[in-house]
């Protein structure tokens, strides 16, 4: 395959194109959604979601969550259910790559005694060293600048019980996966229904790259934090919102995206109806807007303490940018240079058809399925979830040489929730995107023993 194919020339225009409109059809629905305009095709197709933010709904969900509140008894139920569904998940994983390695080594192992050799790999050791010893100033420690703090820091909390990193790891991250798959449901709940909410669960525990959410990696950490401050931010718990962005932004660089939906999701609750309303009650507005706004300021300030951690251990603010670039390759990138990358590497026949079908396809592919996800999207959800899709798709992609794309993607939650929804009312759709996931699932959690996912 050519690099300058006619399929690598369209695929990368398609996509280009299609995120520029997106961003375009993003900015128009955020000015429909927050009433400063009225355009009555916007109007037909965001019927259903304007209705959530008119005064009477919200007063009927302020009733709702007073009652699911006061349930404790059924939300200790619903999170008992849906932890032992992931847990299990995880098991079965564990137990299907230990049998195969078990059977096909000269030398089988236990399943606790094989369990690091066969998980603990890539950038897990990081964590472990960073939980063990904490950042470096010098030497080839100092490297791990480039891992953000909270992951290893609980890691070390958890090391003065278990006296383990890979268990303090692997019990970080099952719980978190836990606390994950419960606000995933809560938040469906919301908006649609148990079913649909049970389906979100099930789409994420067995997205091809959700193995990563029982190992010693931040993905688990960082997707219960960006679910929980969505979740937070529509029951309009703004501090509670800000405080958990904060959280997310101290566990991987995609956290400070959590600060766009925030925002939008601020101008929302303002009930502003038209312009004229915003223009005569432009003072209370603004008093309402500031009172929300300060608390979901902690989102980008989580950024900022990365930041001052980098200034502290290195003496530079940036030091981070200088590692990723020297050690990891990683520069920004407009996302048509990516994809030319991209496609240079399909067509290498240095590279075993081991990482192409590993890292560069899943990549092309995953990225076509976000943009068509997208676009699917305004018909079925509110505004800010698009908008961090887009922020965060734009991001993962704006890198010289990406080789985890597959695995920052598990972390786009909007996408099991679309999942959910499209296969919600027909079961063989929900036959089809179950089927393949698993396949995909199991080839790459192999992939992952064969070294060949990062």
């Amino acid at each position: 395959m050519e690099i300058n194919s006619a399929f690598a020339r369209l695929y990368t225009y398609a996509i280009t194109i299609s995120l520029i409109l997106i961003g375009v059809c993003i900015i128009i629905k955020v000015f429909e959604e927050i009433g400063l305009i009225n355009l009555n095709v916007l109007t037909t197709i965001n019927k259903k979601f304007l209705s959530i933010v008119s005064p009477v709904k919200q007063k009927l969900n302020f009733f709702k969550k007073i009652k699911l509140n006061n349930s404790t008894k059924k939300n200790l139920k619903l999170f008992f259910s849906i932890s032992m569904i992931t847990l299990l998940s995880r098991v079965i994983i564990f137990l299907l790559v230990f049998i195969w390695n078990y059977f096909n080594q000269g030398n089988p192992q236990g399943f606790f005694e094989s369990f690091e050799k066969l998980w603990v790999k890539w950038d897990s050791p990081h964590y472990i060293l960073l939980a063990e010893n904490w950042y470096a100033s010098e030497g080839d420690a100092s490297r791990y600048i480039v891992f953000y703090p909270l992951y290893p820091l609980l890691m070390s909390i958890f090391n003065f019980f278990t006296k383990n990193s890979v268990i303090s790891g692997v019990i970080i991250s099952n719980i978190c996966t836990c606390f994950a798959s419960y606000y995933l449901y809560k938040l469906v709940d919301m908006e649609f229904d148990d079913k649909t909410a049970f389906k979100a669960v099930k789409y994420m525990l067995i997205f091809p790259f959700s193995f990563f959410f029982g190992i010693v990696y931040t993905e688990s950490l960082f997707i219960m934090l960006s679910i929980m401050c969505f979740y937070y931010l529509r029951k309009n718990n703004w501090i509670l919102a800000g405080f958990l962005g904060f959280l997310s932004a101290i566990t991987k660089n995609q956290g400070v995206l959590l600060f766009a939906a925030a925002f939008v999701e601020v101008l929302i609750s303002l009930n502003i109806p038209n312009i004229q309303y915003a223009l005569q009650n432009k003072k209370r507005l603004c008093i309402n807007f500031l009172k929300k706004f300060v608390c979901i300021i902690p989102i980008p300030l989580g950024f900022g303490a990365y930041l001052a951690l980098n200034k502290v251990v290195t003496g530079s603010w940036f030091k981070f940018l200088e590692h990723q670039s020297f050690y990891w390759h990683h520069n920004f990138s407009l996302i048509p240079n990516t994809l030319k990358i991209h496609f240079r590497y399909i067509a290498n026949p240095s590279y075993t058809g081991l990482h192409r079908i590993s890292i560069w396809l899943p990549q092309l592919a995953l990225l076509l399925l976000a943009v068509l996800l997208m676009i699917y999207a305004f018909k079925k959800v509110r505004v800010s979830y698009i908008l961090y899709m887009l922020l965060y798709t734009i991001t993962i992609y704006s890198t010289t040489w990406l080789i985890s794309g597959g695995r920052y993607m598990l972390c786009l939650f909007p996408i099991h929730i679309l999942f959910a929804i499209m296969s919600r009312k027909n079961r063989y759709v929900d036959f089809l995107l179950t089927f393949t996931s698993l396949v995909f699932l199991g080839l790459y959690t192999f992939t992952f023993y064969q070294n060949g996912v990062l």
